[in-house]
């Protein structure tokens, strides 16, 4: 998942808390303001460093998720406080008893918050991990019913779906039956078998009961819409029970702003969370309609029961205080939405906190941490657009959370981890911009002014936004915490009176492509919600400001998509503008496009000649070939023009000389054989690995003791040679296979690194996707398909059949993952990430004189040590000074680059 920064003091963070949204938390709820807000948050956080009462308390872990959820989070100081390192064990402590369904379930929920992975929770700071969320999977029906079975425990069924949804957790549990020799399914619990449940319990008046008894009551109620609603679209029988309990909770409101009553009297509870329910559906809560023609504002009932220091519940209850938080963090967000989207409060993805497990497990004095803050480092690329200019290009950085100093700004927390802007700044300050005042300017985290362009309240009014790999991001610039990888674009974004978006943000699916010179290359133009731009014409320039940009004329057709082909090669970046009433109505995209010329092979001439044992088999003459061809490519072109017969074994630079004319190897003893001459001289190479030059004369001349002195017709040990024609024609498109490719694609059918499809196809110009080259690399490796394994990424399920060969790179530390738990198997994997997999795979280290490309600034900083090593080493290619490392790799090429390691290795 996505995280998010740390920061120190929580009587700091509150200045944070007071700009998140551009709109302002009066707009709707008239008696709700900023200072509430505030006041509600601080006395959570009060409530949380004050108290914990060990694993009994249950009011813990939920301030533990309200500080999660919170821009808060939690300071150094209190990562490697006593109370935080006994919550994290105690919760370990209750999932290794298994006994407690609601405890278990609240355990995944809390430390989920915290930014842990519930799957993988360490247990000694040495690599042994607790998988809470196979607990949860693994409890019987019984565990959420009384000994009895007359009670059915409705909350604890809410909190396990919410718990399984929280972290998009997988709710299958694969292991292998030896029985069966396959793998099986062994969890008792799963999405659809929560759901169920809750359904059943369901009164038939449309409420819920705590025990799943006809007392239904408010706040039950609540929690399983709350639960449900992640599945309302979809699903036919969770829409009916949750249209029918929103219909039985507008019976249960008490007008005159009471809001609502729990079975305990008068308090916040209720109503926080019905507020939470109805976020969660979309609802507007300030302009509840709880009977036709009658509106309420349920904020305002909230704040109706705010008592001393601003805390929310009736006596000051820290219980209420916190479900009180909660509503108000929940609602908070759904202000900053630019439509009326649902808030899912218990799906934390950006808002976890970014915890650092060493610095928290070990802070205890055990060895590993100091309780100081470390030093992290992120790698990310910038690019900063206003209107119609691009004031900064993509630009590629690595920051700390201790450099760039972002103090200027107001910024003078202890970062944990580097935030969006600090690599901003330090993009900036690389290009010469200026990251100073008026030019550059910052308020609470939030920019206001880059390159002297600033946001505005008044008309035309305007406010800059950011985006984290095409998404718009929900926080702050000071308040996103980087992942390695982060592609993060600021856009001055145009809106009119009412807020709505004028130029929306926009960007090329394909971020870089290659092509031949007169090819067509096709681009897919897509705005920030995902959906196609259609009547936008694409411009061009070259790579480095050589050029101005001109326009095309093309357009984006209805899918967003346009096509363009180049006359020229060189490198180019292809953008695009939508102008409507002179306005360009989107933010500029960009895709570099790499041209190249077709490959016109240049010819040289050769003499050759063959002479067999009786005597001249083909008379000298000259071979005209192409430059760069070897002795056995003219020997071949030689006989094949005179229709003498030629046998031979392997390809390219393994070729071998079996037979010419009839006459073959042995034939004339165990010494007899092939040899050949260059300019009167045997080389040491075989003839396939020998490369003529013009003018060359080539002799072939057979031998009866090759002993004797001269260099066989052929590669260095026959049982090394492979014959790639054979290899590859069985393949329906094998005649398909570059030449310099066949040689490394027939060893990597034969090695079975690589093989066809169910249609008899190798696809070799076919992007390989992360999925396939992550079983491609293991097979080089020579790993089998594992039996067991730890699920790393929510989006490679059983039903893949790349699935165990992912998660086996995982636990083999050759893949992390693109953040937020996925991989994106499908795909295809670029260059770059090509060869960061095989440089962890293969322990390929930079040499001392790497290779430099013209596009290294292309590559990301996390890829460009590996990139550097993998060029260095031989084992991976650029085209010309060009490394492309955004560019999808192809079949054949992974083919040929997993040999050269193997051989390597």
């Amino acid at each position: 998942m996505k995280k998010t920064l740390c920061k120190s003091g929580l009587s700091l963070f509150l200045v944070l808390l007071l700009v998140l949204s551009p709109l302002s938390l009066s707009a709707r709820a008239a008696s709700f303001t900023d200072s509430d807000y505030a006041a509600a948050v601080d006395t959570t956080a009060n409530t949380y460093k004050d108290s914990y009462s060990g694993p009994s308390d249950s009011i813990f872990p939920w301030l533990i998720m309200t500080l999660g959820r919170s821009d808060a989070k939690f300071s150094t100081t209190y990562l490697a406080s006593a109370a935080t390192r006994t919550f994290y064990y105690d919760q370990l402590d209750v999932v290794e008893a298994g006994t407690s369904a609601s405890g278990i379930a609240k355990a995944i929920l809390a430390l989920s918050a915290m930014g842990f992975d519930a799957t993988a929770l360490d247990t000694n700071g040495a690599g042994a991990t607790i998988d809470a969320v196979g607990t949860l999977l693994h409890l019987e029906d019984g565990s959420f019913q009384s000994a009895d079975n007359s009670e059915i425990y409705v909350n604890t069924l809410c909190y396990a779906l919410l718990a399984l949804d929280c972290g998009a957790y997988p709710d299958t549990a694969m292991s292998w039956d030896y029985a069966l020799s396959q793998m099986v399914d062994t969890a008792v619990q799963n999405r659809e078998h929560l759901k169920d449940a809750i359904l059943d319990a369901q009164d038939s008046g449309g409420g819920w009961a705590w025990d799943g008894g006809s007392n239904v009551d408010t706040n039950t109620t609540a929690v399983a819409v709350t639960a449900l609603a992640p599945y309302y679209s979809g699903d036919a029988g969770v829409e009916a029970a949750v249209n029918k309990a929103l219909a039985w909770l507008k019976t249960q409101y008490l007008p005159a702003g009471f809001g609502y009553i729990s079975d305990y009297g008068a308090d916040a509870s209720s109503t926080a969370l019905v507020i939470l329910a109805l976020l969660s559906m979309g609802t507007d809560p300030c302009t509840y309609e709880y009977a036709v023609g009658s509106a309420a504002d349920l904020m305002e009932a909230l704040m109706a029961f705010r008592g001393d220091a601003g805390m929310i519940g009736a006596d000051n209850n820290a219980f209420y205080n916190e479900q009180g938080a909660r509503a108000v963090l929940a609602y908070r967000e759904f202000l900053g939405l630019t439509t009326t989207a649902p808030v899912r409060y218990y799906i934390f993805g950006n808002y976890a906190t970014d915890f650092n497990a060493n610095l928290f497990i070990l802070s205890d004095g055990t060895g590993g941490g100091s309780g100081e803050t470390q030093v992290n480092s992120r790698s990310a690329s910038v690019r900063i657009e206003s209107g119609d200019a691009t004031l900064l290009p993509k630009t590629s950085v690595t920051v700390t959370n201790q450099s760039p100093d972002l103090s200027p700004y107001g910024l003078t927390y202890d970062y944990l981890i580097p935030s969006a802007m600090h690599a901003m700044v330090s993009a900036m300050a690389s290009r010469g911009l200026s990251v100073s005042s008026p030019d550059f300017m910052a308020a609470g985290g939030y920019i206001t002014v880059i390159g002297g362009l600033a946001a505005s309240d008044t008309a035309p009014r305007s406010y800059w936004s950011f985006y984290i790999n095409n998404q718009a991001a929900t926080l702050g610039a000071a308040n996103y915490a980087l992942v390695n990888g982060d592609s993060v674009v600021f856009y001055l974004a145009s809106c009119d009176d009412n807020w709505s978006i004028i130029n929306r943000y926009a960007y090329f699916i394909q971020e870089s492509l290659s092509c031949l010179t007169g090819q067509n290359v096709s681009l897919t133009l897509l705005d920030e919600t995902g959906n196609a731009v259609s009547g936008a014409e694409l411009l061009v320039s070259t790579a480095g400001g050589s050029s101005a940009e001109t326009a095309t004329d093309i357009i984006t057709d209805e899918n967003g998509q346009a096509s363009l082909s180049f006359s020229g090669a060189g490198t180019y970046l292809v953008s695009a503008q939508k102008i409507v009433d002179s306005v360009n109505t989107i933010s500029r995209p960009y895709c570099r496009v790499s041209v190249s010329e077709p490959y016109v092979p240049s010819y040289i001439n050769v003499t050759l000649s063959v002479t067999g044992v009786n005597g001249i088999l083909l008379s000298s003459r000259t071979v005209t070939v192409a430059e760069g061809s070897s002795a056995f490519d003219a020997l071949h072109s030689a006989l094949s023009a005179a229709g003498v017969d030629l046998e031979y074994t392997g390809s390219g630079s393994t070729a071998y000389v079996v037979s010419i004319g009839g006459l073959a190897a042995f034939d004339y003893g165990d010494n007899s054989g092939w040899l050949y001459f260059v300019n009167g001289v045997a080389p040491s190479v075989g003839c396939g690995a020998y490369t003529l030059s013009a003018g060359d004369t080539v002799e072939f001349r057979y031998t009866e003791d090759w002993q004797a002195g001269s260099s066989a017709a052929g590669g260095e040990e026959e049982e090394t040679s492979i014959d790639a024609d054979a290899v590859l024609s069985p393949f329906a498109d094998g005649d398909s296979v570059s030449s310099w490719a066949r040689e490394g694609m027939a060893r990597a059918v034969s090695l079975e690194i690589l093989r066809g499809d169910d249609t008899g196809a190798i696809r070799p110009q076919d992007a390989v996707t992360r999925g396939e080259f992550c079983a491609m690399l293991l097979r080089t490796l020579g790993w089998a398909v594992p039996d067991t394994y730890s699920p790393r990424f929510s989006d490679a399920t059983e039903q893949d059949w790349y699935w165990p060969w992912v998660q086996a790179a995982a636990d083999m530390g050759i893949i992390t993952g693109t953040g937020g738990g996925h991989f994106r198997p499908g795909d295809p994997v670029t260059r770059q990430d090509m060869a960061v997999m095989l440089s962890r795979a293969f322990a390929v280290e930079n040499g001392d004189t790497p290779t430099v490309f013209s596009d290294r600034d292309e590559a990301s900083a996390y890829a460009l040590d590996a990139v550097e090593a993998l060029a260095s080493a031989g084992l991976m290619e650029g085209n010309g000074e060009e490394f492309l490392p955004l560019a999808s790799a192809t079949r054949e090429m992974a083919a040929v680059v997993l040999v050269r390691c193997l051989d390597r290795d």
